[in-house]
């Protein structure tokens, strides 16, 4: 005879399959952790650059919200005798919000926030300006997360 005719197996069988259904589904359940490594232009050359008196977007996205919280890591600065700033522009279900930010010479890595968000969709404008002098405000983003 062959297994299929051998309750005792199929019992058996049956349990190790529940076993393994079970322990599949332990798995599945386990939270995945996902660490993102930011990377961003070595030299100041390589940096988007403005020159304008008037705020100009250099960099902007649109997410849906899964934290209440927002860091922002920027690295920024200007060129030899010159000054600008920089400013986040945050929109969300709870309105439109502004953060502003100085900018002098040479480069700064600065983390900013947290901000708050609301549940939905926000969308993030980074904007810079030249306020002074004739060379360039160079401008990174280097990091952005969302964080409890």
């Amino acid at each position: 005879m062959g297994l299929i005719n051998q309750p005792s197996s199929l019992l058996t069988e049956l349990a190790d399959l529940r076993r393994q259904i079970a322990e599949l589904r332990k798995r599945s359940a386990a939270p995945v952790a996902v660490v993102a490594v930011p990377f961003a232009p070595a030299r100041a050359q390589d940096l988007p650059t403005v020159t304008a008196a008037d705020f100009e977007t250099v960099w902007q996205a649109t997410v849906p919200v899964w934290c209440p919280a927002l860091l922002l890591t920027t690295v920024d600065g200007c060129d030899v005798g010159t000054a600008g700033e920089g400013q986040l522009v945050l929109t969300d279900s709870a309105g439109t919000r502004t953060v502003g930010w100085t900018c002098g010479e040479g480069l700064t890595r600065t983390v900013r926030g947290p901000f708050s968000l609301t549940d939905g969709e926000v969308q993030l404008s980074v904007q810079y300006r030249r306020t002074t002098g004739s060379g360039v405000l160079r401008a990174q983003i280097s990091d952005a997360r969302q964080q409890r």
